[in-house]
Order: C-alpha cells, then structure tokens, then sequence
C-alpha cells in the first residue's frame, strides 16, 4: 500500500547555492561548484598524493565546498559547550530543516502539532575513538568550517 506525500517546504544549501532558486539558477547554466580545497579546511600537503593507490592519502585537489555557513547556536538554545562538541555538519542539517519548515509556513516551528508516538526519527553520528583502525582512517582528515 503507497500513501501520498506531499511536499509543503523546500529547502537546501549546496555550494554556490544556499536556496532552492539558486541552486536551480545553477543547474540551468550548467554551473560547477568545484574548486580547489581551502587550506583552512583540509591542508592538502597533510593528505593529498598523487597517487590513487597511495595509503591514507586522496588524489583530488578540488572540492565541491560550502562556504560561509555560519550556525546561530542562540537563536536555537545550543550550549556553547554543545556547540563546539558537535560536528558542523549537524547544525547545517538543523538550520536546514528550519528553513524548509520557514517554507512551508511554520517559522520557528510554530503551529505544529505534536509528533504521534508511532513516529520518529533516526539521528547517526559516529566518533573515531570508538572504531576500528581500519574504519578511523577515514575519520583522520580536520575538516575546518
């Protein structure tokens, strides 16, 4: 059995593209994102090779990078202590779902109704301390924002 969706807030940020619009302007003129990767994000001489069997380095040197994000930890009640403690990626994902809820007539989240108990939500995140060596690896690189 399919149910209807219906899609009633949009929103996203990509490089180069912090809305929907702008995302669709670059899409139509074929617009690429791609630039060299920003020392203050991942200094390349750390783990760049030209080599693609090289061990626990990358062969490319451009990256499809977000820049200038920056989270208002007051504005959604997060700790300072929270908020350095937390990966950047998880505010983007937060600020994110706020616009799209913004969008859809539900700023601040108000006018929602209360989630059913038969509804949730699925939240991952994993640390480098608690895996494997072969799995930390991949957590080695100091992504900056």
């Amino acid at each position: 059995m399919t149910r209807p969706v219906a899609i009633v807030g949009i929103a996203c940020r990509y490089p180069d593209a912090s809305t929907p619009a702008e995302l669709w302007e670059n899409v139509l003129a074929g617009r690429r994102a791609f630039r060299q990767i920003p020392d203050e994000r991942l200094r390349l001489e750390d783990y760049w090779s030209p080599d693609p069997a090289a061990p626990d380095r990358f062969y490319a040197r451009k990256a499809a990078v977000i820049e200038g994000f920056e989270f208002d930890r007051v504005k959604y009640k997060i700790a300072g202590s929270t908020y350095r403690t937390t990966d950047m990626t998880h505010w983007l994902a937060l600020d994110t779902a706020a616009r799209a809820l913004e969008d859809a007539g539900f700023a601040d989240g108000d006018g929602l109704r209360p989630i059913p108990s038969r509804a949730g939500s699925a939240t991952s995140s994993t640390s480098a301390a608690a895996a494997s060596p072969s799995t930390a690896r991949a957590h080695r690189p100091c992504y900056r924002w």
